[in-house]
């Protein structure tokens, strides 16, 4: 959520924070799912991984919750020490939410099931892939739970008409909602040099800090005064054989 004041004075995100999708899936967990005590894997190589985790584990144990956390580096392929650690745990561990990435994330997964654990399998955007749900299709995984910007097959007229554009340009659906999400912060950036009447950089700056109510493909964008990330809602979406559902919708309070 800190990205734009790191990079200087020209990023705004289309994308809600970390510290969002970490809270949502921290409030799925235990008010949804009632888990209580839960094991952390985060790919410690990546800063993104790294924050989300550092999110959900702080969230989680606001709300009351036991975190066993581990890490561990990049291009792992053997999760076994990962698994016989969660086997052992001592409260009994009842889901694992792994901060990781798609590339690692269907080899993790694979192995865990084969372990004969079957818990809830939680994580962050990172999750939001095609490969994930291919392998859930095939070895018949179930159980799988990502927080994303938006269900592709949610049921807008806005979303068809884009889903419907985006097969006919190239062949294949969207592999996942950073597809409407790109789609989303292209478009803000044309409303806000129409706003601003001008293609200097400092009035586009300007109409695009004054954006309220924008309403995207993924959820409605506005820049609280001196933020430049939007409080957006967070969806949860749950994969079983292959089949993504939406389960569940965080929602930020109003300003």
């Amino acid at each position: 959520p800190d990205l734009p004041q790191k990079v200087g004075d020209d990023m705004f995100l289309a994308a809600y924070g970390d510290n969002a999708q970490a809270l949502a899936m921290a409030k799925y967990a235990w008010d949804e799912l009632k888990l209580r005590h839960v094991a952390l894997w985060i790919d410690d190589s990546r800063v993104y991984t790294r924050t989300v985790g550092d999110f959900f584990d702080r969230f989680f144990q606001q709300f009351g919750g036991t975190v066993e956390r581990r890490t561990y580096p990049a291009g792992t392929t053997d999760f076994h020490d990962l698994i016989a650690a969660y086997k052992a745990a001592d409260p009994k561990l009842e889901a694992i939410y792994s901060a990781s990435m798609p590339g690692s994330a269907v080899t993790l997964i694979e192995q865990v099931r084969d372990a004969g654990i079957g818990v809830p399998l939680l994580s962050a955007d990172g999750w939001d892939d095609k490969d994930i749900v291919d392998a859930s299709q095939q070895k018949g995984i179930k159980g799988v739970y990502f927080t994303t910007h938006r269900f592709l097959g949610v049921d807008t007229s806005s979303m068809k008409t884009f889903v419907e554009a985006y097969r006919r340009k190239f062949d294949v659906p969207p592999p996942n909602a950073f597809a409407p999400l790109g789609f989303d912060s292209v478009n803000l950036l044309v409303a806000a040099i129409e706003r601003a009447g001008s293609s200097k950089p400092d009035a586009i700056r300007a109409a695009l800090a004054e954006t309220r109510g924008f309403q995207g493909l993924v959820g409605e964008i506005a820049y609280a005064p001196g933020k430049r990330v939007p409080d957006k809602a967070v969806s949860v979406i749950r994969i079983d054989d292959g089949v993504e559902s939406p389960v569940w919708t965080w929602r930020p309070r109003p300003q």
